[in-house]
């Protein structure tokens, strides 16, 4: 059986020193999720309890870090744990820059990095940047054929 760490919602002074030691004891990844900016006000319900975790947990004052850069970071700090994206929200990226950051961070990790994708559940998230929501599952098949 392998272990894992979610480095989230860990400051970004304690996510080296947790992930360095969670090598040390012989975990086998750290994982970090995505969201590409954080809305204000949530109308949208998240699709996967019951509970109201939208309104509740997640929330414009929790800080999101680039997890690329975090991640690549985190590779350069430790030498066997697997870097793991949890979920990318694929179809809030261009999908030839996105490609080019989950094939850079996979090369200096030496192989290591993990990529989870997703189409994402936030609707608000996307009319922030601009992206329809709808259009989110062809976008993510999109970004998968590139």
């Amino acid at each position: 059986m392998k272990f894992g760490l979610s480095l989230f919602p860990l400051r970004h002074t304690q996510m080296v020193e947790v992930a360095q030691l969670a090598e040390e004891l012989g975990f086998d990844s750290v994982w970090l999720g995505e969201h590409v900016i954080s809305p204000q006000e949530i109308t949208s319900e998240f699709p996967y309890t019951e509970q109201k975790t939208g309104r509740h947990t997640f929330h414009a004052d929790i800080p999101f870090f680039d997890p690329y850069a975090a991640l690549s970071y985190l590779a350069a700090k430790t030498s066997t744990l697997k870097l793991v994206l949890s979920v990318s929200i694929v179809p809030l990226h261009d999908p030839y820059h996105l490609a080019r950051s989950v094939a850079t961070i996979d090369l200096f990790s030496g192989g290591r990095f993990v990529f989870g994708i997703g189409a994402g559940w936030l609707k608000e998230e996307f009319e922030i940047v601009g992206q329809s929501f709808s259009g989110r599952g062809d976008r993510l098949d999109e970004s998968i054929e590139v």
